[in-house]
């Protein structure tokens, strides 16, 4: 008997536009004898791609049906991605301490956070909450760099408080914890 050539086939899935979907599951079959199938990017036999969990809202998690920038700069640097993005994240809607545990669980080599957005007009002090999200972060996850990604803009709201909270909170951090940086989120009205 001589073993029958792999065949290597590509599916899409296409989703309703902007509609809530729930995959429970996703099941492939293959004959007798053949490899599983692998749900993912190949790699190279022992080599692992670095695991990068990106925490945000729902830009974070590609809103309406659009590629996610997680998804997109993994696929460009050849890293996993874990895109930890939920529709209407804001850091005063969960413990914060619980979403760095969380993010810190998954063992990420980088994690990016960018929340903030979805706190506009919720009277709420972000840098505290930003603080218990790293001081958690660290304790699970002690050396990995982690970007906090100052919130960009949402029509009608002023951010530029919760974005001077979120850099102080950042500040802070970077006196003890050079593996904590600060990205600048474009302001609403930045030129290119």
């Amino acid at each position: 008997a001589h073993a029958a050539s792999a065949v290597q086939r590509e599916f899409e899935l296409e989703l309703p536009w902007c509609a809530s979907i729930d995959i429970l599951g996703l099941v492939l079959q293959s004959e007798a004898g053949q490899p599983r199938p692998y749900l993912g990017h190949s790699t190279h036999a022992g080599e692992q791609r670095p695991r990068w969990a990106a925490l945000g809202d729902s830009v974070t998690h590609g809103w309406c049906g659009n590629e996610s920038y997680p998804s997109m700069l993994a696929r460009w640097n050849g890293w996993e991605p874990l895109n930890m993005g939920i529709q209407g994240l804001a850091l005063s809607s969960e413990d914060a301490t619980a979403m760095g545990s969380a993010v810190a669980a998954q063992s990420p080599d980088l994690v990016s956070i960018m929340l903030g957005l979805n706190d506009c007009g919720a009277n709420v002090e972000v840098g505290p909450l930003m603080r218990d999200l790293l001081a958690s972060l660290r304790r699970g996850a002690p050396k990995t760099p982690v970007a906090v990604v100052t919130p960009t803009w949402h029509a009608g709201c002023f951010l530029e408080d919760q974005r001077a909270e979120i850099r102080e909170a950042v500040r802070e951090r970077r006196a003890d914890d050079a593996k904590v940086v600060l990205v600048e989120g474009r302001a609403r009205g930045t030129e290119d």
